[in-house]
Formats: C-alpha cells, sequence, structure tokens
C-alpha cells in the first residue's frame, strides 16, 4: 500500500482528505504544498503577504476574454455594413432610415458591450456576457430577415423582369404592320 493513500493505519477516500485553501485565488491544496498550485504564491501566511502579490484577479478568473469582445464588435460592424448595402441595392433612399434605425443604434450597442466586456468590474463583465447572447441573437434574427427580404426582392425583381420581358415579346406591336 503506498503511504500517500494512508495515514494512521486508516485509508481516506478523497472527500476525506484535509485540503490548504490559497487565500489568493481561492484554489485548493495539499497539505504538503508549500504553493498554490494556481497562483504560486507561498501557502503559508508567514512567508509573505498576500495582498502585496495580488493586485487583481488572476487572468483564468476572466469568464469572458477580450477575444470575444473584438469578435462581437468586428462581426457586428461587417454585418452592419453588408446589411446595408443590400438596403442600399433595394432601395437607395431606405440606407437613411436603416442608419437611423438599425445601423447607429446596433454599432452604439456593440460598443458598450464591448467596453463591458473588457471590465475589470466583474459584475459589469458578467453583465455584459448575458447582454452580448442577446445582442448575438438579435442580430442573427436581423440577420435572417434581412436576407429574407433581400432574397424575397431579388426573386420579384427577376419575376418582373420576366413577365416584362415576355409581355413586351407577346405584345410588341411593329410599326411595319407585321
Amino acid at each position: 500500500m503506498s503511504e500517500a493513500n494512508q495515514s494512521d493505519g486508516r485509508h481516506f477516500s478523497p472527500s476525506e482528505r484535509r485540503s490548504v485553501v490559497c487565500k489568493a485565488c481561492g484554489a485548493e491544496n495539499q497539505t504538503s504544498a508549500d504553493n498554490c498550485w494556481i497562483c504560486h504564491l507561498p501557502l503559508a501566511e508567514e512567508e509573505a503577504d498576500i495582498a502585496d502579490h495580488v493586485s487583481s484577479p488572476p487572468a483564468y478568473a476572466d469568464a469572458v476574454s477580450g477575444v470575444f469582445a473584438y469578435l462581437l464588435l468586428g462581426l457586428s460592424s461587417f454585418a452592419l455594413i453588408i446589411m446595408g448595402v443590400g438596403v442600399y441595392y433595394v432601395n437607395p433612399d431606405w440606407i437613411v432610415f436603416y442608419t437611423l434605425a438599425f445601423g447607429a443604434p446596433l454599432l452604439l450597442a456593440a460598443a458598450a458591450l464591448f467596453t463591458a466586456l473588457l471590465s475589470k468590474d466583474e459584475n459589469i463583465r458578467k453583465t455584459g456576457a448575458v447582454l452580448a447572447s442577446v445582442y448575438a441573437i438579435l442580430m442573427t434574427v436581423l440577420g435572417t430577415v434581412g436576407v429574407a427580404i433581400l432574397a424575397v426582392a431579388i426573386v420579384l425583381l427577376a419575376l418582373v423582369s420576366i413577365i416584362a420581358a415576355f409581355g413586351q415579346a407577346c405584345f410588341d406591336v411593329n410599326p411595319s404592320g407585321n
């Protein structure tokens, strides 16, 4: 039998083993450990003052990475531009309405979420993560509706063009009388 699994002739299950909780990051460590296995700070209080070593939460504690914030802002901007081009293609007069009613507010919301996701305050970051999910769903719905409207517009334009060409071919009166 290994010595690690027994103490005073008794076997300990994993739930019965004692552990030391790091005061800096809250990780559980073995009682024989000198330093925390996550933040590597000494576990003994007399060896170091933890407040001197920890100025901000450890990097692994961030629930949302900065990459997500940059992707959210970049992809939202790209999607809004593509939708704007589609709106302009269907009817150039609608671009003003699109910009004021959809483009600017959604871009401002993306910028606010970007700022929230990169915030140092954990509560703001968590709120930003929840709202970013809602924003992503909203952008997906708007994008899907926009693509559907563009597809319908293209089909209607094609049908009108075909009918107009057929009508011109069938009912065109030739001045020569034929």
